[in-house]
């Protein structure tokens, strides 16, 4: 969440003199070596130099000391000593805003002190109720930390309306419409206003090309702000990740898919995100099941608490290394970490299902995964198994039956499973007909329901040719699997 924020009276922005001469221009000019060593030549050894020199130049200046913590923060990720740098800074200047903004920022980001935090964001404000880049930032902090979203977009909307051309807040009030509010046409608003005001800024690129490829499913006009994206970074890790997913899962492009993640991982060898999806890729596109595991575990070790890649782990553990007791012990700390996720809920649901046969946990986990998404048309199905196979509950089973259907219509999977329900259960051979026939409709090659459905024309229809047919298909189909 980096913010350096300068204003126009930054370079004479100090406390009273000390006892030694203080020379405030030459720390000035320290300084703003010191920026061009560190932004532009990327010296990183020559700029702390010149920040040291601009600090003992002038010990009390407040532009220097701050820009310095900032350094520390950043480069060096020498924390306290940057924290000691924010404090002198604050002392030598207690109101000047700048300062406690990127205090507040340390505090929020690093320190995890919301309290002290809050603190400075309030106190920023009050030192320059004007700032908008003050008020984005403590709105990213009420909705992020706080949850506080009525006060996060009052924040926003002060931001905008103190500048209406700053990108960056922009394209955060438009990731909170898209992703808080669910108010997509506005936040496509935003995210072309904020592009409009910095046609160039990663940031938004990004995330505007993740809100079409997510939220519109325009794929090209994604892979185009994608591109647009990296062209203007092309170290963005985040950026490189999600372009690799759009590969991967929309234009099936593996091999231009695992350069993008090899690519993001280059310039981010940390970012748990897409460590995580790189893994699921190796898993599940290229089988390469050592390098995917060894993926999983930076993944793991980068973020311990990153449910979606403790989910992941725990699926890989139980279905390619058979190692119950691992994939358990995932489940549960993926639990642990998100208490509603569902799909880590479906899948603990389906483990203690079919591999402890647990089904009174089982059930348990299916009824908080439905909780969790009221629209998962996989867990609804996986549940209806469990009601027909297990408690012999056919009335809810049905139920949880047509809701899967609802959710997701063209699901192979269930309508299969409801087809065979109708046939064996209920003895409503029309009704089961039509579901094989939509099943089949929904995946020509989903050898389940090309079988269950051979096996009712021929015992049920006694319609041998069309059995017959049938079979070849399902032949050709599980050959193929």
């Amino acid at each position: 969440m980096g913010i350096s924020i300068r204003g126009s009276s930054d370079s004479g922005a100090r406390a009273a003199s000390s006892s030694t001469p203080a020379d405030p221009v030459m720390a000035s000019s320290l300084v703003d070596y010191a920026l061009l060593l560190k932004s532009v030549r990327r010296d990183y050894d020559r700029a702390e130099e010149m920040y040291e020199r601009a600090v003992e130049a002038d010990p009390n200046h407040a532009y220097s000391l701050r820009e310095y913590a900032y350094f520390l923060q950043y480069v060096r990720h020498n924390y306290d000593r940057a924290e000691e740098m924010y404090n002198r800074a604050i002392e030598a200047d207690p109101n000047h805003a700048n300062s406690l903004v990127v205090y507040a920022a340390f505090l929020h980001g690093v320190r995890r002190d919301y309290d002290r935090a809050e603190e400075m964001y309030k106190r920023a404000i009050e030192a320059n109720p004007r700032h908008a880049g003050i008020f984005g930032n403590y709105a990213v902090f009420l909705k992020s930390v706080r949850r506080d979203y009525d006060r996060a977009e009052e924040m926003y909307k002060r931001a905008i309306e103190a500048d209406p051309d700053h990108a960056r807040n922009l394209g955060r009030y438009a990731d909170f419409l898209y992703e808080v509010r669910g108010d997509y046409d506005r936040a496509e608003e935003m995210y072309k206003r904020a592009i409009e005001a910095d046609p160039n800024q990663a940031y938004n690129l990004g995330n505007y090309a993740h809100f079409l490829h997510g939220v519109r499913g325009d794929y090209d006009r994604a892979e185009e702000m994608y591109k647009r994206a990296i062209e203007a970074d092309p170290n963005r890790a985040y950026n490189l990740g999600n372009y690799a997913l759009l590969l991967e899962t929309v234009r099936g492009d593996y091999d231009r898919a695992e350069e993008m993640y090899n690519r993001a991982i280059e310039a981010d060898p940390n970012q748990a995100y897409n460590l995580g999806n790189y893994a699921h890729f190796l898993h599940g596109v290229r089988g390469d099941y050592d390098r995917a595991e060894e993926m999983y575990k930076r993944a793991i070790e980068a973020d311990p608490n990153r449910a979606y890649n403790l989910g992941n782990y725990a699926a890989f553990l139980e279905t390619v290394r058979g190692d119950y007791d691992r994939a358990e012990e995932m489940y549960n700390r993926a639990i642990e970490a998100d208490p509603n996720h569902a799909n880590n809920l479906g899948n603990y649901a389906d483990f203690l299902y079919q591999v402890r046969r647990d089904y009174d946990r089982a059930e348990e986990m299916y009824k908080r995964a439905i909780e969790a998404n009221p629209r998962h048309a996989g867990i609804f199905g996986n549940y209806a198994l469990l009601l027909e196979t297990v408690r012999g509950d056919y009335d809810r089973a049905e139920e949880m039956y047509n809701r899967a259907i609802e959710a997701d219509p063209n699901r192979a999977y269930n309508l299969g499973n409801y087809a065979a329900f109708l046939e064996t259960v209920r003895r409503d051979y029309d009704r089961a007909e039509e579901m094989y026939k939509r099943a089949i409709e929904a995946d020509p090659d989903h050898a389940y329901s090309l079988r269950k459905y051979t096996h009712f024309l021929q015992y049920v229809r006694h319609n041998y040719d069309r059995a017959e047919e049938m079979y070849r298909r399902f032949i050709e189909a599980d050959h193929g699997k």
